[in-house]
């Protein structure tokens, strides 16, 4: 369970980040442009919480099956 929070940590933290930089940029876009880039950036995100997951989780077989 301890895992499941950390993961779920690791993601909220990816998407805080993420949207942080979409932030900064300039505010030329347009509000339709805008909300399409804050849902690439969330899914981004989440691909990235996972890519991370499978890292983690492939590292923990390794030690089972390796020592």
């Amino acid at each position: 369970m301890e895992h499941a929070r950390a993961l779920a940590r690791i993601l909220s933290v990816t998407r805080a980040a993420w949207r942080l930089n979409e932030n900064t940029e300039t505010g030329n876009t347009a509000p339709s442009r805008s909300a399409s880039r804050r849902r690439r950036t969330a899914h981004l995100a989440d691909l990235a919480a996972r890519a991370f997951e499978a890292q983690v989780m492939a590292l923990r077989c390794r030690q089972a099956f390796v020592g």
